[in-house]
């Protein structure tokens, strides 16, 4: 059985990219993942300026940590991703404090060996950690080949 985590993006499009920390408000078992992308509100006209807002952020923690996010990323490109499985990785321990910009606490889900799916698989998420449908962790496997 595989568990997922599901994170709202900008900042999953960060995990891919190297945040080492997913902030939570309590302690997740150490393990595989898969990584969700939560479902984003689709704009009609313009980007929500609340998704603007945390891309600014997620590029100002990148700057202060040493990050080497890619150069840009379009609203629509991060919509692609939205309510799929964009990736895999391992929950390696859970702290309370961590030495990097990425860490706001409380609880910090310190993460390694993030891989990004070549093709995101569509997937409905959830809170906290969830089990992956049999027929969708095969999917995402196949592409780990």
């Amino acid at each position: 059985m595989l568990r997922a985590i599901t994170v709202r993006n900008p900042w999953a499009w960060a995990i891919l990219h190297g945040k080492p920390v997913e902030n939570r408000g309590r302690e997740w078992p150490i393990g595989e993942y898969a990584l969700h992308c939560s479902k984003m509100r689709v704009a009609k006209r313009n980007v929500p300026v609340d998704f603007l807002d945390e891309m600014h952020a997620v590029r100002a923690m990148a700057r202060a940590a040493g990050t080497r996010l890619p150069p840009s990323i379009t609203y629509r490109e991060l919509l692609k991703m939205s309510g799929c499985i964009v990736g895999m990785m391992r929950v390696t321990d859970c702290v309370t404090e961590f030495d990097s910009p990425w860490f706001v606490g409380p609880i910090g889900l310190v993460l390694a060996d993030v891989v990004e799916l070549k093709v995101p698989v569509p997937c409905k998420g959830s809170l906290g950690p969830w089990i992956v449908p049999p027929a969708i962790e095969r999917a995402v496997r196949e592409q780990l080949r």
